[in-house]
């Protein structure tokens, strides 16, 4: 399944650069291993859209309840980068 979620600057950043490789949500969408992330770049100030889009996916999920995660969120491990439309870096 493929999920389109918002996604601020700071965090966006860091998962397209590989340094963040979890995503911390509420559990309202029935996330799963194998899931699609369409992470779509939110600027929260002027709420828009940049314009940059990220596909990852889904590796691991740690549901709410146990591990002190609050029973309505997930931590979501992500690893396979499909797509990217982010400007580029020179």
């Amino acid at each position: 399944m493929k999920h389109e979620l918002k996604s601020w600057p700071e965090s966006f950043r860091q998962i397209l650069n590989h340094r963040k490789k979890f995503e911390v949500r509420k559990n309202d969408r029935g996330y799963h291993a194998g899931d699609v992330l369409h992470l779509k770049e939110w600027e929260p100030f002027t709420e828009k859209y940049t314009g940059a889009e990220l596909g990852v996916k889904a590796e691991y999920i740690s549901y709410g309840g146990v591990l002190g995660i609050d029973p309505e969120y997930c931590v979501i491990s992500i690893a396979d980068w499909y797509w990217d439309t982010s400007p580029k870096e020179e």
